[in-house]
């Protein structure tokens, strides 16, 4: 009796353990927002290589106001801990584009007020009016991702090479890929190159491009999200599917790797700054805002993570050794189409996890 007793009472130990965690967890803004009660601050939810923390910093000792950090790894993460909560304990949060409807429909952000931001004029239109929100009513576009092959140079060389996604899906001859782990980013890229177009996928479609992917499976050594950087540095992988960012990163270790923007077109990720519907402090949010988007904020931003602004002085500016700024800002640009959801999210993840297991 005594070992039985001692081991329910390791099992109720443990089961505690893990729901003290997850609360700690799912309500930790709203700790951080009774920490801060008697002083001028915000909160927000961000990915974790997004905001230069010497930004936050500054803006701190400039303004007197503090802010708590939380951090995310995924948009499903984001979602999923935002309707948990019914969004209270936020002020502000930055989602990727395909991420905005479902926080608007479940009335989790609010609408903003372009007069309150100082910069508004200076946005790209480009990166204005998509289907996620047409009049940017509740959006406001803060930096992109475009994405491309990560290629090692000198395994290449000598080799038939093509700047086609042929390259990653459909290998002429034996190499190691890597993938990232974002079914959106690959359904998407998939759909681009094989229908030439990103349309929702009917029965048909979806079973093609499951055996397209499994077929591809024989020559994939990664999916991760993580480290596509440092599966092409290591040698690892040949070719990566990746982020601009990440080839960024890739670079600063090695000048062997190139980035390619096949010719067939591309996706690109779009972050953008929402403010929560709970949020009581809009006057602090848009101040925070507004210093985002000075040129040292964006400049600290840009060059400490590789991402691509959205205002046109800094797009004028930019200068990145790995890709081709007049290809990329040119005629090329009409060829990038926002990642787009092709199948609802349960089907979604479903063909990922059969794709995976498979």
């Amino acid at each position: 009796m005594s070992v039985f007793l001692n081991r329910l009472l390791w099992v109720i130990l443990f089961v505690v353990f893990w729901l003290v965690l997850i609360t700690g967890f799912v309500y930790a803004p709203y700790v951080t927002r009774l920490i801060g009660q008697d002083q001028k601050s915000i909160s927000i939810f961000v990915w974790s290589d997004l905001i230069d923390p010497k930004t936050i910093h500054e803006f701190e000792q400039r303004t007197g106001i503090k802010v708590f950090v939380n951090y995310y790894e995924g948009n499903d993460e984001l979602l999923t801990k935002l309707r948990f909560a019914h969004g209270v304990g936020y002020d502000l949060f930055v989602p990727s584009n395909y991420i905005i409807q479902n926080l608007v429909k479940d009335g989790l952000i609010k609408k903003i007020y372009k007069e309150k931001l100082q910069f508004w004029r200076d946005i790209d239109s480009r990166f204005l009016g998509f289907a996620h929100d047409p009049y940017n009513e509740y959006t406001i576009p803060f930096v992109w991702d475009v994405y491309g092959m990560g290629v090692n140079r000198d395994f290449f060389v000598g080799k038939v090479f093509e700047p086609s996604w042929r390259m990653l899906f459909e290998p002429p001859f034996y190499y190691r890929v890597g993938m990232t782990n974002e079914p959106r980013e690959v359904v998407s890229i998939a759909s681009l190159y094989f229908y030439k177009a990103m349309k929702p996928l009917d029965q048909k479609r979806k079973s093609e491009l499951a055996r397209i992917l499994i077929k591809q499976k024989k020559f994939v050594e990664s999916y991760t999200d993580l480290n596509t950087d440092f599966l092409l540095t290591s040698g690892s992988c040949q070719l990566v599917l990746a982020p601009s960012n990440a080839l960024y990163r890739a670079r600063r270790q090695s000048e062997k790797v190139d980035f390619v923007l096949p010719r067939e077109g591309t996706v690109m990720a779009l972050e953008n700054m929402v403010i929560a519907a709970q949020s009581t402090k809009d006057d602090l949010v848009y101040e925070f805002i507004n210093f985002l988007y000075q040129r040292e904020s964006v400049q600290s931003t840009c060059s400490r993570y590789g991402y691509l602004p959205v205002l046109k002085r800094d797009l004028s500016e930019l200068s990145l050794d790995y890709i081709d700024k007049n290809k990329l800002l040119g005629d090329y640009f009409k060829s990038i189409k926002l990642i787009t959801p092709l199948l609802p999210r349960h089907e979604l993840f479903e063909f990922w996890l059969s794709l995976k297991a498979h």
